[in-house]
């Protein structure tokens, strides 16, 4: 049985042309996992305010968590997710003693979504402030920032290459008495710009319309956030002063096999600064064919989203 982390998976990059893209995807992949909201927040009485074990966790948000993954080798056959809850570890990438099983999920590619409060049945719901205690204990910061909690979701589509396996944090903190201003939000992706290679704006593409492409002929993408997607929040710096910081956003591009990208990542432009001529990365169709693109972006705090677009290519040049 093959395990790989989905953080191991995406950094992987062809040094020569012998090797496969990253961002081409040819068997079992998870592209990305989403938890909403990005950020838990919980009620806590403590009679200690710099130390969790004194104090009685309650009413927590519960997160609706989303996992996209795709198997181009068995496209018509669903997946199953053994996900699973355990402390943050510098030590190992895998949960082990102290983790908390969820209850598998199965279903159609390429989303399977579930409720984390649904998930935890029975006593194992009243193990959750457990488990974020041990979690904050864990953490070099004590929980300074947000408690971090990992998400690990094996994924299984009868690929032979094995069952895949993902990680994502989700970020815990106390309710405030005088609200949480500062807490993420996910960013969201309206439509994807499409750009000719002379520059030409061709349109925005919304999720689920299809791209059109020719053989050989590049096209420039440009994803479109919904307005708002990119927060500014307050932070404390290393010299214990109250800084405001803006998201810095990154985007990764996927396709299944028939088109590439000059390249697979990108960063949102900052503020002031004009975006690309031919968008964020290009796109080139190499065979006649029809697939899949996805776009998934990150903001830095735990927040990520994605845009879906099957692309369909025509002659060549």
């Amino acid at each position: 049985m093959k395990w790989s982390a989905i953080a191991a998976v995406i950094g992987l990059a062809g040094c020569t042309p012998s090797f496969q893209s990253a961002s081409q995807v040819t068997d079992l992949r998870i592209l990305a996992m989403q938890a909403e909201p990005p950020e838990s927040l919980f009620d806590a009485q403590c009679s200690d305010l710099h130390d969790l074990a004194t104090c009685t966790v309650s009413n927590i948000d519960d997160m609706h968590l989303s996992v996209l993954f795709v198997d181009p080798v068995h496209p018509h056959q669903s997946g199953a997710i053994s996900p699973t809850l355990c402390p943050t570890s510098t030590t190992s990438p895998i949960c082990g003693a102290g983790s908390l099983a969820l209850e598998a999920q199965s279903g159609p590619q390429d989303t399977i979504g579930f409720s984390l409060e649904g998930a935890l049945l029975g006593s194992d719901l009243q193990k959750l402030p457990a488990l974020i205690y041990a979690s904050a204990e864990s953490s070099a910061l004590k929980g300074f920032g947000g408690i971090d909690v990992e998400f690990q979701a094996a994924v299984d589509t009868g690929d032979a290459n094995g069952i895949q396996l993902g990680h994502k944090t989700l970020i815990f903190n106390p309710r405030l008495p005088a609200g949480n201003p500062n807490r993420n939000h996910n960013p969201s992706v309206a439509g994807m710009k499409v750009i000719a290679a002379n520059g030409t704006d061709l349109g925005v593409l919304t999720p689920g319309q299809t791209l059109q492409l020719t053989v050989g002929a590049e096209v420039g993408l440009r994803p479109v956030l919904t307005p708002g997607s990119i927060e500014t929040y307050q932070t404390i710096d290393l010299t214990g002063q109250s800084v405001a910081v803006t998201e810095n956003l990154v985007w990764d591009f996927y396709s299944t096999t028939g088109a590439d990208f000059d390249n697979g990542t990108a960063s949102e432009p900052l503020v002031g600064v004009a975006d690309p001529v031919l968008g964020l990365t290009r796109m080139t169709a190499t065979k006649i064919r029809s697939g899949t693109l996805w776009a998934v972006v990150h903001d830095g705090r735990g927040g990520t989203s994605w845009i879906e677009l099957p692309w369909i290519s025509g002659g060549g040049l």
